[in-house]
């Protein structure tokens, strides 16, 4: 059985993907940001199941469940 492995970006590499999106939607009109905060919303909302289940897995797996 192959198993595959992902590497994570590192607290850097996310601060500086970070940064360039900040610059990135910095140039957005109200219009535009508007737009992506709703879409973004819409996302949660339509991926909520999904997304309290990792959630509650992740708490499983850190052993803080209930602190």
């Amino acid at each position: 059985m192959a198993t595959s492995v992902i590497a994570q970006p590192t607290t850097r590499e996310k601060l500086l993907r970070a940064r360039k999106a900040a610059a990135e939607l910095a140039q957005f009109s109200t219009e535009q940001k508007n737009a992506l905060l709703l879409a973004i919303a819409n996302a949660i909302e339509a991926n909520a199941a999904s997304i309290l289940q990792a959630n509650e897995k992740d708490l499983e797996l850190s052993g803080l469940e209930g602190a």
